[in-house]
């Protein structure tokens, strides 16, 4: 299947997406107390980070093995139960030794039923998360759309259920989470399964093959996603949970204009895994200028719309979100940048790159945090965010330049030839001829 054909994919499945979860949202901020809103941010972004945690860099590993070194995949489906096993053992083993801390510190000291369920839906989710991996390396992107799909369809559905019969609260809110990494993450883990088969001999494991270039990964998806939830935990232990939520609403919608951004990266990795360097390069660089194109244009349309646009949707209780939303909006660029550029770093094994880049961004960022959460809280929180995106986006920036051949300028302008390209395919969509 073509980068193009895959891109599209992904990027309609992420455009339906994208007004179920606002509207998952919007019931949020609507039906919780700002309080209530916070402590729910709070957990799910606890579990997106210990989710990280375990990871192992995994999933990038299974489809480098898959598409760069023709492993079989019934191996490395093997290989991600096992490890799955064992990392959810050891996570849930940390959260029941380390319960009081991680509440009082990382959770703002939230009701201990609210951590009890955040925990139990970790394993489900670093299941899910394995199995889509190991899809998309099978080139089956459609499995990875179903799997989006339910993760987002289900809050959407179960949520007004869930309040009416048992009302809404942060606990209830939760538990619909819960119930809905398990309800995909057993799914995926069946369908793709199916496909691969299970190896049953302890040699088929691959553990040791897949770790190799998985523990490369590892370190980055850590830092990565430290770097995207550090304010978050931060604003909980010094502002409190009406903060985060004023904080969340703002962070939410600037994610919406990651959608193109996101779908290319997610379809870049396997076809540039399996090209030579030169090719590789000059496919990153024509992809970076695309996406950057398509987040400029977003902000300048997000920007004047913001100020009316969010008190309508989520509540005039929410019109403190609007200015952290602008601050943080330019930083979306500079982190489109470092996300397309970690995806040729990894493709060319090259982790190191992305490591050390992301490793910066962490530390200015927990470092403006802690100077600036304090004197100017949620504001306080962007500006930090702002800053350190920038810094690492430039950074990947230089060292891609390096490594590839490609000038900065050439990576990030788009051609004329380009604008040719949309106007060729979108006449063959209207004639019916698909991409």
């Amino acid at each position: 299947m073509s980068l193009a054909r895959t891109a599209l994919g992904v990027l309609a499945t992420q455009v339906v997406s994208a007004p179920v979860v606002l509207a998952t949202q919007i019931i949020l901020a609507r039906t919780l107390s700002v309080e209530a809103r916070g402590v729910y941010g709070v957990a799910t972004e606890f579990v997106f980070l210990a989710t990280a945690l375990a990871q192992l860099g995994w999933p990038t590993a299974s489809i480098y093995r898959i598409r760069n070194q023709a492993a079989p995949p019934a191996e490395v489906a093997s290989a991600a139960l096992a490890v799955v096993g064992l990392t959810s053992l050891a996570t849930l083993a940390v959260c029941v030794a380390f319960g009081d801390a991680l509440v009082g510190g990382l959770l703002g000291g939230a009701p201990m039923l609210i951590f009890v369920l955040a925990a139990s839906a970790i394993p489900f989710q670093i299941l899910g998360q394995f199995f889509a991996g190991l899809a998309r390396g099978l080139d089956r992107f459609d499995v990875h759309n179903a799997h989006l799909l339910g993760s987002v369809c289900f809050p959407l559905l179960a949520l007004p259920i869930a309040f009416w019969f048992l009302g809404a609260s942060a606990p209830v809110a939760v538990g619909v989470y819960l119930a809905n990494q398990c309800v995909v993450g057993l799914g995926v883990f069946a369908y793709v399964a199916r496909l691969t088969g299970l190896s049953r001999r302890r040699a088929g494991w691959d553990l040791r093959g897949t770790w190799a270039y998985g523990s490369k990964v590892y370190a980055h998806n850590v830092l990565a996603n430290l770097h995207e939830r550090m304010d978050v935990l931060l604003l909980a232990a010094f502002t409190g949970e009406a903060a985060v939520a004023i904080y969340a609403i703002a962070v939410a919608v600037v994610n919406r204009i990651r959608l193109v951004p996101a779908a290319i990266a997610l379809s870049l990795f396997p076809t540039v895994a399996g090209m030579q360097a030169e090719e590789a390069g000059q496919l990153t660089g024509r992809v970076l200028g695309h996406s950057v194109l398509w987040v400029v244009v977003s902000i300048l349309l997000l920007a004047p719309l913001s100020w009316w646009l969010v008190p309508l949707l989520f509540g005039a209780e929410y019109q403190d979100s609007v200015l952290p939303l602008l601050v943080l909006l330019p930083g979306a660029g500079f982190l489109t940048i470092h996300m397309i550029l970690t995806r040729y770093f990894a493709a060319r094994d090259m982790q190191r790159v992305s490591v050390r880049s992301q490793l910066l961004g962490v530390s200015l960022n927990l470092v403006a945090n802690l100077f600036l959460i304090p004197r100017y809280g949620v504001l306080g929180a962007a500006i930090a965010s702002l800053f350190s995106y920038t810094v690492q986006g430039l950074v990947s920036l230089l060292a891609f330049r390096f490594l590839s051949g490609v000038p900065a300028w050439r990576a990030l302008v788009v051609r004329r030839e380009d604008f040719a390209l949309y106007r060729h395919h979108f006449d063959r969509l209207r004639g019916g001829g698909g991409i």
